[in-house]
Parts: C-alpha cells; structure tokens; sequence
C-alpha cells in the first residue's frame, strides 16, 4: 500500500468583478475571428518576481522592483529593434511603466500605430501566455537542490533555464489563444481552465 503523500499546489486566481467579466468577455469576442497567425505576431509585454532567499524579490525584467519610465523605453529598442511595426502588434497592460507619456512617445517615435498597440483586460492571466512561460520558469528554477546565493547567481540561473525554452513551447501557448478567447466567451467572461 502506497502511504506516500503528494501535494498539489491550486493555482491562484483574480478575483473577477462584474466589469470585469463584462471587459473580459467584450475583449475575447472582438478577438475571436483571430487565427494563430495572428496572435503570432502579438508581442506580449509582462513581468515576474523570482524570490530570493524568501525575502526580497527580483523583477524577472532584470532590474529592480522601481523600474524607471525612461528604462522600459530603452528595454523596448533592444528588444524590438529591428521589427517592423507594421507587421507585429504589441501587448500592453494598465502597468505605470508601459502607459507612461515616455513609453508612448516610444511607440509614436518608432512608428507603431496605435491600432497596433493592443490592451489587455485586467485580471485576465488565463488571456496573457507569458504567465505560462512565468510559470515553468519558475517551476524549473525551484528544483535546485540549494537556493541561489546572492542575486548574481539567481540571475545566472533565470537566464540559464531561460534559455531552455524553445520556440515550439512558446509557440504552444501563443496557439491556445484562439481557444483561450472561446473558453472566456463560453464562461460569460468568468474563470477559464487556463
């Protein structure tokens, strides 16, 4: 007889509102008709805090918990240069940091169009795919046998198991949308499998 014991983590969810539910199911019907392809050119925006030593946390964006405006306009050239803006869509969230009249002016100075920039309903993780990523990322980073000793090692290990990801993971989550946006319009804009 097995008297072993396993635990099961529930996963957490937002607490949805009415207007929640209402924006969230608005947001899914006018994104229905997208296909993969579609959503394969959004470019999704979102951040993360790995803890270290089960105190203080460290933004998974790699810089502190104060990012400043000026900062996520310098993160967006890297990580963006070279796309045209024309063919990629660009995920926002309500966050400080992304609606910031510096971070707009970003967009404005490298030609986005502001159709091209899309924002997301709050408490929608189950609608953002980057939380998935988040969440094996950090999954792989708890099955060290000895917790990171100081936040240069931390880092050496986020971009470690980062770099383990491949292209046909993300793209699995990115190809759910579809459904991601079926299963909020099915739920009335309330809680999905996702």
């Amino acid at each position: 007889m097995d008297t072993s014991f396993r635990a099961k983590i529930k996963a957490k969810k937002p607490l949805l509102n009415k207007q929640h539910k209402e924006r969230r199911l608005a947001w899914a019907i006018a994104h229905k008709f997208w296909t993969t392809d579609d959503w394969r050119r959004m470019v999704l925006s979102d951040e993360t805090k790995a803890m270290f030593s089960g105190q203080t946390a460290a933004n998974i964006t790699g810089v502190d918990q104060t990012m400043h405006y000026s900062l996520i306009t310098e993160i967006l050239h890297l990580k963006y240069y070279g796309y045209n803006p024309e063919d990629i869509y660009f995920q926002q969230d309500k966050d400080p940091k992304h609606t910031s009249k510096l971070a707009k002016q970003w967009f404005v100075d490298n030609n986005f169009n502001s159709d091209h920039i899309y924002s997301w309903p709050a408490q929608s993780p189950d609608l953002k795919p980057i939380e998935h990523v988040w969440h094996h990322l950090k999954l792989k980073l708890s099955v060290y046998d000895t917790k990171a000793k100081g936040v240069h090692k931390l880092w050496e290990r986020i971009e470690k198991e980062w770099n383990t990801f491949t292209v046909d993971e993300c793209r699995r989550y990115i190809d759910s949308m579809p459904d991601r946006c079926k299963a909020v319009i099915k739920a009335k804009g309330g809680y999905t499998r996702y």
